[in-house]
């Protein structure tokens, strides 16, 4: 008799074992489900600060190409003469006056377009 209880604590617990193992199955399916969900939202957010920093590093690099035109028409002297200082703009012609002489002297150049560009390079 003691047989029969010992078989039906085996049956018991087996059945007890499989529902656990079952039961961890789930769960471990499910922690796999999350885990290769993680892992596609991560490529997302990686491949899209990879696209950001590119455009960031072209943002950065026009910046300074920018910055270096910005300081080349700065740094453009202004020439001085005398007791007068050249002035030129393009739609019209201003006439320097020398405090010495009674007339106004025109400027000695006659172009009338001013050159912005020293060279063809485009900055945008």
């Amino acid at each position: 008799m003691d047989d029969h209880l010992d078989i039906s604590s085996l049956l018991a617990f087996t059945e007890q074992q499989e529902a656990l193992i079952a039961a961890q199955n789930t769960v471990t399916e499910q922690v796999m489900n999350n885990n290769q969900d993680l892992r596609k939202a991560l490529k997302e957010e990686h491949s899209r600060a990879e696209n950001l920093q590119e455009q960031l590093d072209k943002e950065r690099a026009k910046n300074k190409a920018l910055e270096a035109r910005v300081d080349q028409l700065e740094s453009r002297p202004v020439n001085v003469t005398g007791d007068y200082v050249e002035t030129q703009r393009i739609s019209k012609y201003i006439a320097a006056y020398n405090p010495n002489k009674r007339k106004k002297l025109p400027i000695p150049n006659n172009d009338p377009t001013l050159p912005l560009w020293e060279d063809n390079a485009t900055y945008m």
